[in-house]
């Protein structure tokens, strides 16, 4: 990405944060010769996520491959140069066989089912950065009210407002499961208002929505 890179790295937490700065300190001072400046070149310290079970590992690795297809810089993960992807989908030449190997396992031990892996939509928003949060999560919303329209049989999102209780039901799930305001949740709904649904309104404790979920892992130029 332009401003920002994401990596799932394997490493307890103190080593972690001793081997980000390594890498801040020699990426500056490379970046810095090159370009005849001085100073930081990172902005914000990294943030990082505990990953703690392998379905949200694939879930994030899948992400981070579809991050440059998400911002529009290629059609297909595979064409983006500076990606993992083409590591598990041919031969491997910085990642390890045995990671390879694991991660394959997963999703059937073969590369078809990688790439079929990576043609499901998902949901969930993954180690997102600042800057791109809101446009993911407006791209989140609009494929949460397409499968909402789908599987109630409705055709445009303007209908939702004729049937009071679906209309509830997606203004619920836009603010409190993807975390949007009202005010872009009734943008995404093509209305101006919100047919009643209180600003106030708490979220279940049982919801792990992307308020609840939401921790970014970030180097921003």
């Amino acid at each position: 990405m332009s401003k920002h890179l994401h990596a799932i790295v394997k490493t307890e937490l103190e080593t972690l944060s001793r081997a980000v700065k390594i890498i801040n300190l020699r990426c500056a001072a490379r970046y810095n010769r090159l370009h005849r400046r001085v100073g930081p070149v990172f902005g914000d310290r990294y943030r990082s996520e505990i990953i703690e079970d392998d379905a949200y590992l694939l879930g994030a690795l899948r992400y981070i491959h579809m991050n440059p297809v998400q911002a529009r810089l290629v059609a297909d993960p595979a064409d983006y140069q500076w990606s993992s992807y083409r590591e598990y989908t041919m031969e491997a030449a910085h990642i390890s066989e045995a990671q390879k190997e694991f991660v394959l396992a997963l999703l059937g031990g073969g590369v078809r089912g990688f790439t079929e892996f990576h043609r499901q939509s998902d949901l969930t928003l993954y180690l997102e950065t600042g800057e791109d949060r809101e446009t993911y999560m407006l791209t989140v919303a609009h494929k949460a009210l397409e499968q909402f329209c789908a599987l109630h049989g409705i055709e445009r999102a303007a209908q939702l407002k004729r049937d009071p209780e679906f209309f509830a039901s997606i203004c619920r799930q836009l603010t409190q499961d993807i975390g949007l305001t009202l005010r872009k949740a009734a943008e995404v709904l093509e209305t101006s208002h919100t047919n009643g649904i209180s600003l106030n309104t708490e979220i279940p404790q049982g919801v792990s929505g992307v308020a609840r979920r939401l921790t970014y892992e970030r180097m921003g130029w």
